[in-house]
């Protein structure tokens, strides 16, 4: 099994992510409390389990950076510089 642990859902928090993958070159993480789903990895037919539930697990664990609040706006434009 891949050595990678999944972050925890981003929507509500549950750690308990599968991962499931199919043969086909098909993997995926899901959250089992909120039903999410992560990015559907397709990989080349034969590609080794542990690879597409690496695959898997690091498009799970990739979060985007949080928007700005209220208070790291003040004092930019539109376009997000200092003004």
């Amino acid at each position: 099994m891949s050595k990678s642990k999944p972050k925890p859902c981003p929507f509500c928090g549950c750690d308990r992510i599968s991962r499931p993958y199919s043969l086909a070159g098909n993997a995926w993480s899901e959250c089992q409390g909120c039903g999410v789903r992560g990015p559907w990895i397709h990989l080349p037919f034969g590609t080794d389990p542990d690879a597409l539930i690496a695959a898997a697990t690091a498009a799970w664990n990739h979060r985007a950076e949080p928007a700005p609040g209220p208070k790291e706006q003040e004092g930019k434009d539109a376009d997000g510089k200092s003004s």
